[in-house]
């Protein structure tokens, strides 16, 4: 069987991207588990390191807003300021897509009797 390193997550970015020099867009995402353990109690919000190398795909990405990337993972081990090795795993993205936005409805507008008419009017 081969080896497969695809992902596909959905989250809400946890800080604003943001790009050092030439290298690439960085910014967390915030996954809750997406329901609740035996106990009841929710499963814990995790944070994933995420880098894009496409600017153009975090224009307009602001913190709070949801999204679901498709990438793949990298494992990176790195020296502490301590010494110690450490490894984190990230979240390379090839594609990032934003949760519209819904248009705020029209305003309402009096019908032809000049009634203005509500949500609460309509009985459906």
């Amino acid at each position: 069987m081969p080896i497969v390193n695809d992902l596909r997550i959905s989250g809400r970015v946890a800080t604003n991207p943001t790009q050092q020099g030439r290298g690439p867009t960085k910014f967390r995402l915030a996954h809750g588990g997406g329901g609740k353990r035996k106990d009841g109690t929710p499963w814990p919000t995790q944070f994933f390191s995420v880098s894009v190398w496409h600017k153009s795909q975090t224009d307009g990405l602001s913190r709070g807003q949801q999204v679901e990337i498709v990438g793949k993972l990298r494992d990176a081990s790195y020296v502490a300021k301590d010494g110690t090795g450490r490894s984190a795993v990230e979240i390379i993205a090839e594609s990032i897509q934003a949760e519209a936005h819904e248009a705020s409805p029209p305003p309402l507008t009096p019908n032809i009797h000049g009634v203005e008419i509500t949500d609460a009017d309509i009985p459906f």
